[in-house]
């Protein structure tokens, strides 16, 4: 990087990275399955990213915005970006709710067996 003012010119001898940064998240609760849209900074080399410690399907990635799939084994807690130049976690966690379930189905009584 270099800076330059009325002082004078002076150039970094290393590489200047921006760290990755989640400013938020949406939905901020659902069951495994659910597609959560992650905000925020330089997080167009998004190699990961985590539920508590479960690896989530990585569905798109550019540098303000990452989607992913809540995984099966996720837990409650923050989520983690995890990039080529760092990981961002959120602030807020996650909450990982229990899957949908199922209509009840009910028979009438005239169609049990009785032993």
């Amino acid at each position: 990087m270099t800076v330059t003012n009325e002082a004078g010119t002076v150039t970094s001898a290393s590489d200047f990275h921006v760290l990755p940064s989640v400013t938020g998240f949406t939905p901020v609760a659902g069951p495994p399955g659910t597609e959560v849209t992650m905000t925020g900074n330089a997080l167009g080399t998004t190699s990961t990213v985590l539920f508590g410690p479960a690896v989530a399907t990585l569905v798109s990635a550019n540098a303000s915005q990452v989607v992913a799939i809540v995984p099966g084994t996720a837990a409650t807690g923050p989520i983690t970006v995890t990039t080529g130049d760092g990981n961002a976690i959120t602030a807020d966690a996650f909450e990982v709710l229990g899957p949908i379930a199922s209509p009840a189905t009910f028979r009438r009584r005239s169609d049990l067996t009785a032993f």
